[in-house]
Formats: C-alpha cells, sequence, structure tokens
C-alpha cells in the first residue's frame, strides 16, 4: 500500500509539473545493462532471452532513480506481457532530434491499433489482469518530466509491441558553462 502511495504521490508531482530530478550526465547503456541483470532471471523463468543492443558510451541527462524505474517498467510489461524474446537496444534518436532512443521490442501478444494510447492511461490494463495499470503510465509521466516522450507501436495481435523512449540528450550544467 505505501509503495502504491509514493507512485501516486510521484504521478501527481508528474502532472502539476514539479517532480523534482536529480539530474546527471549518464551512459543509458550501463543503467539498462543494471535492469536487464534484474529480470533475465524473470525472463528465463518464461523461457525468454532479453537482448540488450547499446553503444559503448550513448549519454543523456536524466535523473538515474527515475530511469532505472521507467527502464525496468518497460522492461518488465515487455517480460510479463510478451513472448518470445525482448530486445532492447539504445540508438541516437531516429526522429531526427538531439536525443536518445530507447526501444523495447517484444514478440508477444502485440496491441489493436485502438490501444496503443490507451495503454498509457492511468489504471487502465486491457485485457489483462493482476496490473495496477500504472507502469506505463509512470513510464509517460516521468519521460515528460525529463522533457521526452513515448509510444507505442504494433503491426497487430500476435506481432509483438515496440515501445520507444525518446530522451533529450542535453549537455550537463557543467559541460555548458565551459
Amino acid at each position: 500500500v505505501l509503495t502504491m502511495l509514493k507512485t501516486l504521490m510521484d504521478v501527481a508531482e508528474a502532472e502539476a509539473g514539479v517532480m523534482k530530478l536529480a539530474i546527471e550526465q549518464v551512459d543509458i547503456g550501463s543503467l539498462l545493462k543494471d535492469v536487464v541483470e534484474l529480470y533475465q532471471y524473470v525472463a528465463e523463468e518464461k523461457r525468454m532471452v532479453v537482448i540488450l543492443d547499446a553503444p559503448e558510451r550513448c549519454e543523456a541527462v536524466v535523473d538515474v532513480s527515475r530511469m532505472r524505474q521507467v527502464f525496468a517498467n518497460l522492461l518488465d510489461n515487455a517480460v510479463q506481457h510478451g513472448g518470445g524474446d525482448v530486445t532492447l537496444m539504445a540508438t541516437p534518436a531516429l526522429s531526427g532530434r538531439e536525443a536518445v532512443d530507447l526501444v523495447i521490442a517484444d514478440e508477444g501478444a502485440g496491441i489493436p491499433e485502438e490501444q496503443r494510447e490507451l495503454v498509457f492511461r492511468r489504471f487502465w490494463h486491457g485485457r489483462r489482469s493482476g496490473s495496477t495499470g500504472l507502469g506505463l503510465y509512470i513510464v509517460r509521466s516521468i519521460a515528460k518530466a525529463h522533457g521526452g516522450r513515448v509510444f507505442a507501436e504494433s503491426t497487430g495481435e500476435g506481432k509483438g509491441a515496440t515501445f520507444t523512449l525518446e530522451l533529450p540528450r542535453m549537455k550537463a550544467r557543467s559541460e555548458e558553462a565551459s
């Protein structure tokens, strides 16, 4: 119950635009590796493989603990509701913006087109049960607090889903001053 209340407080802060972020320049690939190591055992139990494809240095300016939460929520979602292998990639933004994209793709049930925006709504969990319906809502809230965005894609039911998180690749304040 306390965890749920803290999560709801975090969401309320994000919605009000007052979420406190301890921003620092970090290697996104290193953060992803930490999260993948945590979820590797869960994936193995489900006979899934988590594949990480991140360059040696892929930096962004983020709040490390909040970004770990985002990566964990996205990976947990893929492992719990996906199927087959799950691939995580960190790359320069596909949009051409000065940003970093984190792409998480699974081979699971996919997301019907009419539900691709609904998955980010608070307390929405579609046909899944046992979920609070807050995971992807929190992902979007934290992404927005960082000046980023997240969206879902799927070519249809039974064809997997891909979530893309775009994070601005701003310079740390100490670098901007020099």
